[in-house]
C-alpha cells in the first residue's frame, strides 16, 4: 500500500517595516487542511543566521534590528519544503503556502515490542549532550521578575537584553558561566523591598537593594544541566516512571516522572526522535536575591530546536519564602545560530551586579512584548503618591543600578551597545 502525503501549510505573516534598516515579522503557521497551529517551525533570517520559531499556538515574531529589503528569510518545518523569500517579497504578501516533500511510503509491518523506559531516557540525554552547543552562544531575550510580601505587590523589573553562553573554555566556573545581560531595563520597587534586603544583613552603603535576578533562571539551568537529570553523568541516578502522553502536530510526547533524593519532576520527550521538549521539577537549589540564599522553586524549561540543535526557549521560576512570593521568567526572542565569541574579559565586565539602567520605550513597543498579567495591580501596590510605574521606569533610567557603589564598568555600557550589532 503507498500513501501519499497531501497536506499544504498556510503561513500568514506580516512584516512590518518599523526604521529604515529595520524590520519586525510576525506570523501565524496553521496547515491549510485542519486550520491546526504548527508549532516549532523555524523562522531564519540568513544574512546573520538569526531565527527564533513558532510557539504551540503557531505565532511568532522576529525584530531585525538591521536589514535591507533584499534580505532573505527560510521558514522550514519538518516535511515541508522550505521556503526561502526576500523580506521585500513577503512584504507583499499576507499568505504563504509551504508545500511537503511528496514521499511515497511503502507499507511496514510493525512488531510489537515491549518499551524500555531507561534505555529511551539514556538515548535522549546522550542525544541532547551530543548535539547541544558547547562554544560560546548568544540570544536576545526578554526577563520579568516580581514579588510579593504579605499579598502586596513590593518590586517589579522586566528587560530586553542578551542571553550569553561563554562556554566552559574561558576561565568561569561552569556555574556562572550562562547569564542574562539587560539592555532596556524597567525597574520599580517599594520601601518594603528595601528594608526586606536590610534586615537579611544585605544593606550597605554600596548596595542599598537587591540585586536583580536576570541571570538566576539560567544558573538554575546549569545546574540541572551539570548535577540534574540532564546531566551525562548524573541522569542514572534518578528514577524514572512513564506518568502519561500527549500528541503534539501527530507527534507523540512521553510525559515521565523523575526523582533522586529531593529532586523531582516531569520530563516531556518526542517519540519521533528523542528530543527532550521540556522539564518541570522542584529545586532547592534557586539563589534568592533578598535573601542572598538557596530556596525552593518550582521550575519550568522549554526547549527550541535548529535542526537538531537544542537551545533554551524559556524558563519561569516560582518561589514562596519567609511570605515573600517570587515569579521570574526568561524568554528567548531570536537566537544567533552561527559563529559567536566573548573572551573571558568582557564576560566579567558584563558579569556585574551593579549596570547602567536605560529604559527605551520605543524598543519595547517594537518588540511587542505582552504585558503582565498581573501589572494593573502591581501598579496599584507600587504607586508612589500619584507616579505611575512609568513614570518609576523613567526616573530609574540613565542611573546605575547600585549608584553608590564603587565598582561602576563603563566598558559593559561599550560591550552592551556592541551587542545589538549582532541582532
Amino acid at each position: 500500500m503507498k500513501h501519499i502525503l497531501l497536506f499544504s501549510i498556510f503561513l500568514i505573516i506580516s512584516i512590518t517595516s518599523f526604521a529604515q534598516t529595520g524590520f519586525s515579522i510576525k506570523g501565524r503557521l496553521i496547515d491549510k487542511s485542519t486550520k491546526e497551529p504548527l508549532p516549532y517551525a523555524n523562522i531564519i533570517y540568513l544574512k546573520k543566521a538569526i531565527g527564533t520559531t513558532s510557539n504551540l499556538d503557531g505565532i511568532f515574531q522576529l525584530h531585525l534590528n538591521d536589514a535591507n529589503e533584499k534580505d532573505s528569510i527560510r521558514i522550514q518545518y519538518i516535511g515541508y519544503s522550505p521556503l526561502i523569500l526576500t523580506l521585500k517579497e513577503a512584504a507583499n504578501l499576507n499568505t504563504f503556502q509551504l508545500y511537503p516533500k511528496l514521499k511515497e511510503l511503502a507499507e511496514v509491518k510493525v512488531k510489537p515490542q515491549k518499551f524500555k523506559l531507561r534505555k529511551f531516557i539514556k538515548t535522549s540525554i546522550d542525544l541532547y549532550n551530543k548535539n547541544k552547543r558547547n562554544e560560546p552562544h548568544i540570544a536576545y531575550g526578554h526577563y520579568r521578575e516580581y514579588a510579593s510580601y504579605n499579598n502586596k505587590y513590593v518590586m517589579f523589573t522586566e528587560a530586553l537584553g542578551y542571553s550569553i553562553y561563554s562556554s566552559t573554555r574561558v576561565n568561569i566556573s561552569p556555574l556562572a558561566n550562562y547569564n542574562f545581560f539587560c539592555q532596556n531595563t524597567k525597574y520599580a520597587s517599594s520601601s518594603t523591598w528595601v528594608d526586606l534586603f536590610s534586615k537579611t544583613g544585605g544593606f550597605s552603603t554600596n548596595y542599598k537593594k537587591p540585586s536583580l535576578g536576570s541571570g538566576s533562571n539560567l544558573n538554575v539551568f546549569r545546574r540541572v544541566e551539570l548535577k540534574g537529570v540532564l546531566s551525562a553523568s548524573h541522569w542514572s541516578k534518578f528514577s524514572f516512571k512513564l506518568d502519561s502522553n500527549y500528541y503534539l502536530h501527530n507527534s507523540s510526547i512521553l510525559r515521565i516522572a523523575f526523582k533522586r533524593g529531593k529532586q523531582k519532576g516531569m520530563i516531556h520527550i518526542s517519540t519521533n526522535n528523542n528530543q527532550i521538549l521540556k522539564i518541570e521539577q522542584t529545586t532547592k537549589m534557586y539563589w534568592n536575591n533578598l535573601f542572598r540564599t538557596k530556596t525552593t522553586a518550582h521550575l519550568t524549561i522549554d526547549f527550541n530546536y535548529f535542526d537538531e540543535t537544542p537551545f533554551i526557549a524559556g524558563i519561569e521560576a516560582y518561589s514562596n519564602y519567609n511570605n515573600v512570593e517570587y515569579t521570574n521568567k526568561l524568554t528567548i526572542l531570536s537566537q544567533k545560530l552561527n559563529h559567536f565569541s566573548i573572551t573571558g574579559r568582557e564576560f566579567w565586565a558584563l558579569n556585574n551586579s551593579n549596570f547602567f539602567i536605560k529604559y527605551l520605550p520605543k524598543k519595547w513597543e517594537e518588540q511587542n512584548i505582552p504585558i503582565c498579567k498581573k501589572y494593573d495591580q502591581i501598579e496599584q501596590d507600587l504607586k508612589q503618591n500619584t507616579t505611575t510605574l512609568d513614570e518609576q521606569f523613567k526616573q530609574y533610567s540613565d542611573k546605575w543600578f547600585h549608584p553608590d557603589a564603587s565598582n561602576k564598568p563603563e566598558r559593559a555600557i561599550l560591550l552592551i551597545k556592541k551587542l545589538e550589532e549582532i541582532f
